[in-house]
């Protein structure tokens, strides 16, 4: 081992013994240490990894003789087309667009019907161009052919003619999780089974003032219930008022499809290949124009010596050991 090497091994032990004994308290009980904990270590690695997977691949390029210029290119090409690959959209479970909303009839025209909305339900309007985020009381709901009426209780403040309307549901209970080997922050009950699955999200709505997204890490059905697990406490101000909007999780691709698009797109095309230099014969022709007369050819061959490997017509003249 050369000892450049064992220069850099040498400093990154030494700035890890720095970090444990700097991060402990007291200092020397490196068991209370902030930087060997297993959260932190984790992180290091996972930031890591990256770069050494890059220096692997520049190794087998460097061993098979050849030089790769383009890697911090490819890695960011390759970053955004993941990124766009598999991108995710959380879709509310029960929601339509909104063709127009109007304030003088009080009325909500829907895209599409909303499964299971009756009067007395609770929706959430958002995504307005004007109209501000509200949430209504359904008085009415009338179905015509690819469209749904919906009457409210409260008044519109203003005409719009974009938006969404989501179905919120109601909570029935509310348990937190406050010890400290606790797996879940707390438990929620919801009205209704709803095909949940964890990686899920649950947008919680306060019919005034309040509103949080929190991630399912667990879902138990009943026959007229669904019970869900967030992973982080929902706090005192959590209570049965509190609507809930399911949100799906949808997707763009799968990961192994977007690693494979990424491979195919990001591979580098054929290169075109060079021109190859014509073959000159060891025979040529040599012109020479006389004044007002006409071209003359005669042929030159050379004599296999090392300083009349050129050929006549490098230059236009003869060499000294080109017979004529």
């Amino acid at each position: 081992m050369s000892g450049k090497i064992l220069g850099i091994l040498g400093l990154l032990v030494a700035l890890c013994l720095f970090m444990t004994f700097a991060t402990s308290s007291p200092w020397y009980d490196i068991s209370t240490s902030n930087f060997l904990k297993t959260g932190n270590l984790q992180n290091l690695l996972s930031r890591t990894a990256l770069y050494g997977i890059l220096g692997v691949g520049v190794a087998f390029v460097i061993i098979t003789s050849g030089i790769d210029l383009s890697i911090g290119s490819m890695v960011c090409f390759s970053g955004v087309l993941l990124a766009i690959f598999l991108h995710v959209e959380y879709i509310p479970l029960n929601s339509a667009d909104v063709r127009s909303i109007s304030s003088e009839s009080g009325q909500i025209e829907l895209l599409s019907t909303i499964g299971g909305l009756a009067p007395g339900d609770r929706i959430r309007y958002s995504g307005g161009t004007r109209a501000p985020t509200t949430v209504f009381t359904v008085g009415s709901v009338s179905t015509e052919t690819g469209t749904t009426r919906v009457t409210v209780r409260e008044a519109i403040r203003q005409d719009d003619s974009a938006g969404e309307v989501s179905l919120m549901l109601s909570i029935q209970a509310v348990e937190r999780f406050t010890n400290d080997d606790a797996e879940f922050g707390g438990r929620i009950v919801i009205d209704g089974t709803l095909p949940l699955q964890v990686r899920d999200q649950i947008k919680l709505v306060h019919p005034k003032s309040g509103l949080r997204t929190e991630e399912i890490v667990r879902v138990e059905s009943a026959a007229d219930s669904t019970t869900v697990f967030i992973r982080n406490d929902p706090g005192q101000r959590l209570t049965n008022e509190w609507l809930a909007i399911p949100l799906k999780r949808h997707q763009r691709m799968s990961v192994p499809i977007a690693l494979l698009a990424v491979v195919v797109i990001a591979k580098p095309g054929f290169r075109i290949p060079k021109p190859k230099r014509a073959f000159h014969s060891p025979t040529f022709t040599h012109s020479r124009v006389a004044s007002h007369s006409a071209e003359s050819a005669r042929p030159c061959r050379f004599r296999a010596t090392a300083h009349t490997t050129r050929g006549c017509d490098k230059r236009g003249s003869w060499p000294s050991s080109c017979s004529r």
